[in-house]
């Protein structure tokens, strides 16, 4: 709803945001959806530092191909965000062209990431 001093925004949970129009007219405002669909998803993963880092992140780019409902461009994206005594962290960044499931896709290849890492012995930190 737009009303001359406000703006009432639904949010996807089902809550009401108040917005002074002014915020609007000077502040920066960010649409998922006004000219496409497409959102980026990220997963961060933690892996014991003794792991081979090229499989994790093949390991990981693939998850990411296989999943239906991630965008075949641009491509996944893995990188290394950190590297410690204990732990080594990865950021996989994909998109979809579905705003409204970016949660269920972030969730699928969380799940699908800490199976294949079980499977292949990879020893999360």
């Amino acid at each position: 709803m737009i009303s001359s001093l406000f703006t009432i925004i639904r949010t996807k949970d089902g809550s009401e945001v108040i917005v002074p129009n002014g915020l609007l007219i000077s502040g920066q405002v960010t649409n998922w959806t006004l000219t496409d669909r497409g959102r980026a998803v990220e997963v961060s993963v933690s892996v014991a530092p003794t792991a081979d880092l090229r499989q994790v992140s093949e390991l990981l780019r693939s998850i990411a191909i296989d999943h239906p409902d991630v965008a075949k461009g641009p491509p996944p994206q893995v990188h290394v965000t950190s590297v410690t005594a204990t732990a080594v962290a990865f950021q996989l960044r994909v998109w979809t062209e579905r705003n409204e499931a970016w949660a269920q896709v972030r969730s699928d290849l969380s799940v699908a990431i800490n199976q294949a890492l079980a499977r292949e012995k990879i020893l999360m930190a």
